[in-house]
């Protein structure tokens, strides 16, 4: 999917600035994303040590899917798209957690991850977590 540099609320924040909320609707893009990764880790085998964690992070995965894609339709529907802003923010803390939890698995077995692999999403957070 094609999907912005920017996070979904670097974005939004930018363009409502410049009163373009038009644009928000290149969000959907972001739900496309969201919804895909989704459906890709409902079919990843995962070690029985990160289970919790993956199920949490694919529903956060959906969650903001749901949010990209209200924020997406903010034209139409201001209110609800406000509502989205404040449920990203809620929803982008939680999903820290999850993603701790895989990282602290990440190392603790060593594991590394080619850039073709799919673990390879996770090479960026293991300095930083």
């Amino acid at each position: 999917a094609n999907v912005p540099e920017e996070n979904e609320l670097q974005f939004a924040t930018r363009v409502i600035q410049e009163g373009k909320t038009d644009e928000l609707a290149v969000l959907q893009s972001y739900h496309d994303a969201y919804h895909r990764i989704t459906e890709e880790m409902k079919t990843m085998t995962v070690p029985k040590t990160i289970v919790a964690a993956h199920v949490d992070m694919a529903n956060s995965f959906w969650r903001l899917s749901i949010i990209a894609d209200t924020m997406s339709n903010f034209e139409n529907d201001p209110v609800a798209g406000i509502a989205a802003f404040n449920a990203y923010l809620i929803e982008a803390q939680r999903s820290v957690e999850p993603l701790k939890a895989v990282i602290k698995e990440i190392k603790r077995y060593n594991l590394t991850f080619s850039d073709e692999e799919g673990g390879a999403v996770f090479n960026k957070y293991i300095s930083i977590l």
